[in-house]
């Protein structure tokens, strides 16, 4: 087949190349922004306990401030919230009780718990209990999201401080996006760090970055969150 290359012809190759090329970097840019729309968007918080809820099966050490933190085992934002836990974890000077709510649907397969996030959290409560006996680690799962719903933690990676007398001291998110951890740099982290240490008893609130602990439509949640739990 022979194929002429006559002026209009090249002229009209020349116009649709330029138009894939606009179009294939409107594409980049659009997707650019999305993601970082995504990531920077906080999720709804839910109604949070202001006390520490008295009827909840999590064992509160009236001894020592008490660190709520919920998470999604399956939730890949939650893997930065883990890195601030540990941030938190090696600047805290002070006696502090952590309590890891994991969610665990009702009727779930065995082991469904059992991600990457689940380990890692094993990991280090076996790690810091050789090395700082004044911080314990305790690991609950959270079937249906009972206790998720009693303090009104909504979000995946939701952290609560509760003081000694059981006031809620902090609420929030402790990365400053959507799964970026920033090297533990954040007003959240520092704001339990200070209360834990006692240089600071002020209360304080941010944005929760993450996906919803529970399925919502309408609502941002990662592809591994949205996935059959059953």
């Amino acid at each position: 087949m022979k194929i002429c290359y006559n002026g209009t012809k090249v002229k009209v190759l020349n116009i649709v190349f330029l138009l894939l090329s606009v179009l294939w970097v409107f594409a980049i840019v659009a997707s650019f922004y999305f993601l970082g729309a995504y990531e920077n968007k906080p999720g709804q918080l839910g109604k949070i306990s202001k006390k520490w809820v008295e009827n909840s099966l999590i064992v509160r050490n009236p001894e020592k401030p008490t660190l709520l933190l919920f998470l999604h085992p399956h939730c890949p934002c939650s893997k930065a919230t883990v890195g601030s836990l540990e941030f938190i974890l090696s600047r805290c000077r002070q006696p502090l009780e952590v309590r890891v709510v994991f969610y665990v649907p009702e009727n779930a397969k065995k082991n469904w718990e059992k991600t990457s996030l689940f380990h890692t959290i094993s990991n280090i409560s076996s790690t810091l209990g050789n090395k700082k006996k004044d911080i314990v680690i305790d690991i609950y799962l959270d079937s249906g999201g009972a206790e998720a719903i009693n303090f009104g933690a909504a979000i995946s990676g939701t952290a609560l401080l509760y003081s000694k007398n059981s006031d809620l001291v902090f609420h929030g998110g402790v990365t400053l996006s959507r799964g970026h951890f920033d090297s533990g740099d954040n007003f959240g982290v520092s704001s339990i760090v200070n209360f834990i240490n006692e240089k600071s008893q002020s209360k304080s609130q941010t944005p929760v970055f993450g996906c919803p602990i529970f399925e919502v439509k309408g609502t941002d949640v990662c592809p591994n969150c949205n996935q059959d739990q059953s």
